[in-house]
């Protein structure tokens, strides 16, 4: 298991906080999680909602390059409705 206790969390978050408010962006997200399954469900909702479509693009791209980041295969369904 890869220890992340020496990770600021904290600092990361922030940062992130920061760019995201300087470009307009907020919203809240619902996370659904089942550990003994494997399986995480995000619902996003967006501020400003007619830009949920890119930043829904651009997040994934982040969840997939952290994935890859612990030697994981990935592949990602997308459905463009």
């Amino acid at each position: 298991m890869i220890d992340f206790s020496q990770f600021d969390s904290s600092r990361a978050q922030e940062w992130m906080s920061q760019q995201a408010a300087q470009a307009g962006v907020s919203g809240k997200a619902v996370v659904d999680s089942h550990p003994e399954e494997g399986v995480i469900r995000l619902k996003l909702f967006w501020i400003p909602s007619e830009r949920t479509a890119e930043l829904t693009r651009s997040f994934t791209q982040v969840v997939v390059m952290a994935l890859r980041g612990l030697n994981l295969t990935v592949r990602v369904k997308t459905s463009d409705e």
